[in-house]
């Protein structure tokens, strides 16, 4: 593939950043933020990709505390990709703590 065809593809983990960005962009109420991230996603296609998780959390340096809803956000998100993945796998999830979960193939 050539720097070309490169530049008008965008990784899956690219994609998933964006996707997971635009979850939690879609629960701000602060506008001016919602003006700033949709902007910083509006130029993510036009240079690859590349450094879009890294602009996000630029952005969010100057707003404590829905930096911190970030986490908090990402961490369920994530969370909640890796069950759906283990239960499409045919795993069955307990969970024996708020930390600890077991697995038991099915």
């Amino acid at each position: 593939m050539t720097d070309e065809e490169s530049s008008s593809y965008l990784d899956l983990e690219t994609m998933e950043v964006i996707r997971i960005i635009n979850g939690f962009d879609a629960e701000i109420e602060d506008e001016e933020l919602k003006q700033q991230i949709e902007e910083g996603l509006d130029t993510f296609p036009s240079i690859n990709g590349k450094g879009a998780y890294r602009r996000f959390k630029d952005i969010l340096l100057e707003h404590e505390d829905y930096r911190e809803q970030w986490f908090a956000f990402q961490a369920a998100w994530q969370e909640t990709r890796a069950r759906e993945w283990l239960e499409g796998e045919g795993f069955e999830i307990k969970m024996r703590s708020r930390s600890l979960y077991y697995l038991i193939l099915s």
